[in-house]
Order: structure tokens, then sequence, then C-alpha cells
């Protein structure tokens, strides 16, 4: 018991120290206030991150958590050059060639779910370090619907394989994204196993406005794929016959 009480009184110095409040503080005011303000995984405005930064050990920890997601999307937006004020109703957002990984994957699906670029109509991530559990992040935010508008998704270049794309197959085959009208898979690591869930997806008729999907040369003649595609009037483009960024 009287370790208990030595504990607790520790925490509680801990928690008044006036430099481990400013500490907290400083976090705070290191990250623009549009970021702070748009924390999907917090309900908290920022006035109260403030406050909890320097109240209780469970709402201090909260808030914490609150900053790191900060910092992440703060760390995201550094590198692929852009701002939330950018990407705010933006239609397009073409981000080739800036090295997003599974990870940097991870907070554009967070921004995608929270609303920022809900009238997205274009998504472009050609050449970048995408895998699979990035693909998994970005297929679960389509999934949800946040961006319907979307016409146009390029994830060419990537290491995407059979698992992010049966993740991706499960977000179209739900219909959530009903104005997709090109779709860029081509210089990615997808097998049969892949392009099977992604024939089933475009036969469920789940993307009717898909026009042109561009794969690999090797995967034009894909028994299923090219069936699904027949079926529904979607051409499909081998790599030879697209010129992609470069």
């Amino acid at each position: 018991m009287a370790d208990d009480v030595g504990e607790d009184t520790k925490n509680e110095k801990t928690l008044c120290d006036p430099v481990s409040q400013q500490d907290d503080v400083k976090e705070l005011l290191d990250l623009p206030f549009e970021l702070l303000e748009n924390v999907a995984t917090s309900a908290l405005l920022p006035r109260d991150l403030f406050a909890f930064a320097i109240s209780g050990t469970q709402l201090r920890d909260a808030a914490r958590n609150a900053i790191f997601e900060a910092k992440r999307v703060d760390a995201f937006l550094k590198k692929v050059c852009s701002s939330l004020e950018q990407i705010r109703g933006a239609t397009v957002l073409e981000w080739p060639w800036k090295g997003v990984t599974d990870d940097d994957s991870a907070v554009l699906a967070h921004l995608i779910g929270s609303g920022p670029v809900a009238k997205m109509a274009g998504l472009f991530l050609a050449y970048n370090q995408i895998g699979d559990e990035g693909l998994k992040s970005l297929s679960a935010a389509l999934g949800s619907r946040a961006v319907s508008k979307l016409e146009q998704l390029w994830l060419n270049g990537n290491q995407i394989g059979d698992a992010g794309l049966k993740s991706l197959s499960a977000a179209l085959g739900s219909g959530a994204v009903p104005k997709l009208e090109g779709l860029v898979l081509a210089g990615n690591q997808i097998g049969d196993a892949g392009l099977k869930s992604l024939s089933a997806a475009l036969g469920s008729g789940a993307v009717p406005k898909l026009k042109k999907i561009y794969v690999d040369t090797k995967d034009k003649n894909h028994q299923q794929l090219k069936a699904a595609c027949s079926e529904r009037g979607v051409e499909i483009v081998s790599s030879c016959e697209f010129v992609f960024y470069s």
C-alpha cells in the first residue's frame, strides 16, 4: 500500500511538473493548427488537446496519441510536398515518384477516411513503394465509400502482390467506387490469384463505369480477366501499349 501511495505521489508530481507540461505544449505548437484540427483518431478539438496534455495520465495519453497521429500526417504531407489546405477539396492528387511506402499509405487512408479528399476524382500513386499492406490500408478507405467520386486510380510501378490486389478487388466489388473509369496496375508483382479476384469484382458489375484497365503484357490474355472485361466492355491495355509517368 505504501508503495502504491508513493507511486501515485510520483505520478502526480510528474503530471504537475511544469517542464513536462511545457514539453507537451511545445509538441502541440510545433504542428500546424490545421493538422491538430483534423486528427480523425481523436474527437478532441485543439483547445481540448492543450488542456488534456497537462491533465491526468489517461487523458494525457489520449492527447499524446493524437499528437503522434498529427505528426504522421504532417510528415507525410511534407514528403509529398503538399498540405491539408492544398488537398482539401482537391479533385486530383498526383503523387508519383514520391517514395510513398506502406506506412505512408496508412496515413493517406486516414486522410481519405477523415474527409479532406471526399471530392477526389483522380489518385495517381505511380512508381512508389506501396506493397500489399499499403494497398490493404488504401482499399479499406476506398471501401468505406469516402471517395465515391473516384474516376482514376493509378498504382503502376509499385510492389503490389496478390494479397494487396485481393483487398482492392473486395473494395471494388462492394460498389464503393462506382464511377471508376481507369485502373492502372502494370509494373507490380501480381499473379494469378490476384487477377482472379479482380476478375470476379469486375464481372459482378460493381464497377459499371470502368472503361480501361492497364496490366502487364503477360497478363493481358489472362483467361478470367479477359472474360470479365469482355462481358463488361472494358478494354485491357498492356504496359507496352501505354506510356506511364517518366
